[in-house]
C-alpha cells in the first residue's frame, strides 16, 4: 500500500462495507423524510439537518466521496450541467420601506363589498368625496388624487410602462417598527426554482433576507449584501492567496481542475438518494465558477454598460459606486439580466409620524420613484418583472374631514402590501386590483389575509401565476391554501 493511501485511510473511516453504508444512508434518508412530513418542510437549513440527527450520514457521505475521489475504481462519465434554467422564472424584486410607511394612504382601500369607505380620516384624506381619485396601471387601480407615491412613480416610469403593468394592493395588519414581520418571499421563490447565473439572491441590508423583513414560510439562501458596486464584483473574483494566480492568468486552470474533481464526486452522488441535486450543486456550480474566473469581463454586472439603464438611474462615469442609485441600479440590473434570481432593496426613514404631512409625502414620493425606476429598467431591457412592496406597520393621521391631515402615531392595523406585475410586451391579465378589505374604522379586516405571512403567501401565489406555474404551489406551500382559496387569491397572470 502506498504511503499516500496509508495517510488517507488514517483520516477516513473505511471500515463500513458497501452494504452498511447503503443501509445507513437509507435509514437517515427516512429520518429526513419523516422530519419533512411532520414539519411541513421541503427545504432544510443547516439547523434543520442537525435537528434530524443526520450528521452521521453527512460524514459517511463525505468520507465515501473523498475516498472514491482519491482512489477511483471505475471510470466516470462526463457530467453535463442542465441548461436553460436561468430565464425560466420571472425576476422578483422587493422594495421594503422600513419604519412603517402608510401604503394605504396612496392606493385606496375599499370595504368588503368593494365600495369606498365612508371616511378615510385616519388615512389623512378626510371624508369620501372630499378628494379626487386617480386610476393608474392597466387594471385601473384607484389611488388618492394627491398621492405623492403615485407622483414619484409617474416621474420615473413612462405612461407606456405603467400601462403594461398590473397593480394589486393588499390590506393587512403588520407589526409597527419591527424587522420581525414575515413578509419576504425570496425563500419560497428559491425553493420553487428561481435562481441566477451567478447568485441566487442579493440584498442591501445585512440580514437573512437582505432587507428589513423576516422570511415567510421558507428562509432564502444567505444573500450577497451589496452596499457598493465593488461588493458585487468582489464576490465574483478571486483574491487573497490566489491573487498571484489571477495575475499570471492561471486561476482558470485551477478552477478547471476543481471542476474535474467535482465531476468525479458527482458520479458517486448519483448512486445516492437526492444525488441529482448534489450533482448540480457540486459539479455545475464549480463549472460556473471556473467560467466566471476565466472570463470575468463576461459577467455583465455593471448597469452603466447599458445606456438606457444608466439613464434610468442617472449613472455616469463620475457617479459614486457607493451611491444609492448605483447600488439599487446594480441590483435591479443583475436581477433582470439573470445574474441573480431576486433582489431585495431596503429604504429607511419611513417612521414618519412627526406631526406633519411633509416628511411622509417626501419619503413616499422617493419610494414611488424607486419603484418606477425598477419598472422602467425592465421596460428598457424588454424583461418581465414582478415587484413586491412591503413595510412594517403604518401610520394614523389626526382626525379631520379634510384631506392633508398630518401623521401623528403608528397604526399597523392600516397596513398594506403592494404587488406589480409588468410585461413590456403587453399588460398581464388581471382580475381586480385589491385583496382584503378595511372596516368602517379604517383597519384591515379580512380574516382570510390575517397576517403578513398570509399576505406574502398571496403575493407568492400571484408571482407563480404570472409565471404560468401556479399548479406548483404545493411544492413549497403544502396545505396553506385550498384550490378554491388559491383561485380566490389570483389577481394577475
Amino acid at each position: 500500500m502506498s504511503q499516500q493511501k496509508q495517510n488517507a485511510e488514517q483520516l477516513i473511516n473505511t471500515s463500513l462495507s458497501r452494504e452498511e453504508v447503503e443501509k445507513q444512508a437509507f435509514d437517515n434518508q427516512e429520518k429526513l423524510n419523516e422530519y419533512q412530513r411532520t414539519h411541513n418542510r421541503s427545504v432544510l437549513t443547516r439547523r434543520d439537518l442537525l435537528a434530524t440527527g443526520v450528521v452521521s450520514f453527512a460524514g459517511t457521505l463525505m468520507s465515501q466521496s473523498i475516498f472514491s475521489m482519491l482512489f477511483p475504481q471505475t471510470a466516470q462519465a462526463q457530467v453535463v450541467c442542465a441548461a436553460g434554467k436561468v430565464g425560466e422564472w420571472i425576476p422578483l424584486i422587493t422594495v421594503n420601506l422600513q419604519g412603517g410607511a402608510n401604503l394605504s394612504s396612496h392606493w385606496m382601500p375599499m370595504d368588503k363589498g368593494g365600495q369606498m369607505l365612508p371616511s378615510y380620516s385616519k388615512l389623512g384624506w378626510g371624508k369620501a368625496g372630499g378628494f379626487g381619485v386617480d386610476y393608474e396601471f392597466s387594471n385601473k387601480a384607484p389611488f388618492f388624487g394627491g398621492s405623492s407615491l403615485l407622483e414619484g412613480l409617474r416621474a420615473t416610469a413612462s405612461a407606456a410602462t405603467l400601462s403594461s403593468s398590473a397593480f394589486v394592493g393588499i390590506s393587512v395588519t403588520s407589526q409597527d417598527d419591527s424587522a420581525s414581520n414575515p413578509s419576504d418571499i425570496t425563500g419560497l421563490a428559491r425553493g420553487i426554482g428561481l435562481s441566477g447565473k451567478i447568485l441566487p439572491n442579493i440584498g442591501t441590508v445585512n440580514t437573512g433576507t437582505g432587507n428589513g423583513t423576516m422570511p415567510a414560510f421558507l428562509p432564502p439562501p444567505a444573500p450577497l449584501i451589496v452596499s457598493a458596486y465593488d461588493d458585487l464584483t468582489g464576490a465574483l473574483g478571486v483574491g487573497g492567496s490566489l491573487q498571484p494566480l489571477v495575475a499570471a492568468g492561471r486561476a482558470g486552470k485551477l478552477f478547471e481542475t476543481m471542476q474535474k474533481l467535482s465531476a468525479h464526486q458527482a458520479g458517486k452522488y448519483l448512486e445516492l438518494n437526492g444525488g441529482t441535486q448534489l450533482q448540480n450543486t457540486v459539479t455545475c456550480r464549480t463549472q460556473d465558477n471556473a467560467a466566471l474566473v476565466a472570463n470575468p469581463g463576461a459577467n455583465n454586472t455593471d448597469p452603466r454598460a447599458d445606456a438606457g439603464v444608466a439613464q434610468v438611474w442617472g449613472l455616469n462615469n463620475n457617479t459614486s459606486m457607493a451611491s444609492r442609485d448605483y447600488v439599487f441600479g446594480s441590483l435591479v440590473f443583475n436581477a433582470l439580466n439573470g445574474n441573480a434570481g431576486s433582489a431585495n432593496l431596503n429604504l429607511g426613514g419611513y417612521d414618519y409620524h412627526d406631526g406633519t404631512r411633509q416628511l411622509g409625502d417626501n419619503q413616499d414620493r422617493a419610494a414611488g420613484r424607486v419603484i418606477g425606476q425598477i419598472m422602467q429598467t425592465a421596460s428598457v431591457l424588454g424583461k418581465k418583472v414582478f415587484i413586491m412592496v412591503t413595510t412594517d406597520g403604518a401610520t394614523t393621521s389626526a382626525e379631520s374631514d379634510a384631506p392633508g391631515s398630518p401623521w401623528t402615531t403608528d397604526g399597523g392595523v392600516r397596513g398594506a402590501v403592494y404587488m406589480i406585475a409588468m410585461n413590456p410586451s403587453g399588460a398581464p391579465a388581471s382580475r381586480g386590483s385589491r385583496l382584503g378589505y378595511m372596516n368602517a374604522d379604517q383597519g384591515a379586516a379580512d380574516p382570510f389575509i390575517s397576517s403578513p405571512d398570509r399576505a406574502a403567501a398571496a403575493v407568492f401565489v400571484n408571482w407563480l401565476n404570472f409565471n404560468g406555474k401556479v399548479g406548483q404551489v404545493e411544492q413549497v406551500l403544502p396545505r396553506v391554501f385550498s384550490n378554491a382559496e388559491i383561485d380566490k387569491l389570483l389577481r394577475v397572470g
